[in-house]
């Protein structure tokens, strides 16, 4: 019996990547696509919007890492935001 196997979502040692020392993704939804519109009631959301907010968040988060892991941190904290 054979299973197909996602060699995206398999971690190998090969890779180096193990656990919490995953490679950073950006293909998941940090933002709420719901919630946008909430945030600003009296206008239209265009589609693009949520991937192009996701993105950014995505970015904010990549930077405030690198400054956490440069102040010898593992945890990222508001203050690298």
């Amino acid at each position: 019996m054979t299973e197909n196997i996602d060699s995206k979502k398999t971690l190998s040692s090969k890779s180096g990547f193990l656990g919490a020392q995953s490679p950073p993704q950006t293909n998941f939804d940090i933002i709420i696509k719901s919630k946008i519109k909430s945030s600003v009631p009296d206008m239209s959301v265009a589609g693009e919007v949520p991937e192009a907010l996701n993105k950014k968040v995505h970015k904010i988060m990549q930077d405030a890492a690198e400054r956490a892991k440069a102040n010898g941190r593992r945890t990222v904290q508001a203050r690298d935001l």
